[in-house]
């Protein structure tokens, strides 16, 4: 459990930065995102 809290501590934040620039720069749809 806390080993799984470090590795999501550490990769959350550049995957929402990737999920971010991706939905500005019109690369996902929703949908996309949702199947994702």
């Amino acid at each position: 459990m806390y080993k799984n809290d470090k590795v999501i501590r550490r990769y959350s934040e550049p995957f929402k930065l990737k999920i971010l620039d991706e939905l500005t720069t019109g690369k996902l749809n929703k949908y996309q995102l949702g199947k994702a």
